[in-house]
């Protein structure tokens, strides 16, 4: 049995297998680990991360056809804020569109409210995205 939240096009599933290696990988990558704020490779600090239970993650998926177009990772709050906050990459430029990134956005806070019960959750937007 598979577990899923399901927002329009997309679906949002655990990681798990060759899945979870890829989500651990992508941390390496300059426009990955700059973009979630890192000062540098970062796998093995989101490989510990996910270990300890710190973060929630997520693969996003396309429901046409299960398409892996990204992934999902909310980080608990910390010293300098209050809530949860959504972070999200969709490596393949090709799969990029806003109504994936704002349905991948419904179905974590979806997800995040409804099923975790957290009481707040946000996240930043850089001007050149």
């Amino acid at each position: 049995m598979e577990y899923g939240i399901q927002r329009r096009n997309i679906y949002l599933v655990p990681p798990e297998g060759d899945d979870l290696l890829w989500l651990f990988e992508q941390f390496d990558a300059p426009e990955v680990w700059q973009m979630f704020g890192f000062p540098g490779p970062s796998r093995l600090k989101i490989m510990r991360a996910y270990r300890s239970g710190n973060v929630v993650t997520s693969i996003l998926k396309r429901v046409s056809d299960r398409h892996r177009l990204g992934f999902v990772v909310m980080f608990p709050p910390a010293q300098d804020f209050d809530f949860w906050e959504f972070g999200y990459a969709i490596p393949d430029v090709r799969d990029r569109d806003a109504f994936s990134a704002l349905n991948a956005t419904d179905a974590m806070a979806h997800y995040m409210f409804e099923h975790l019960r957290v009481e707040a959750m946000g996240w930043r937007t850089r001007a050149d995205n």
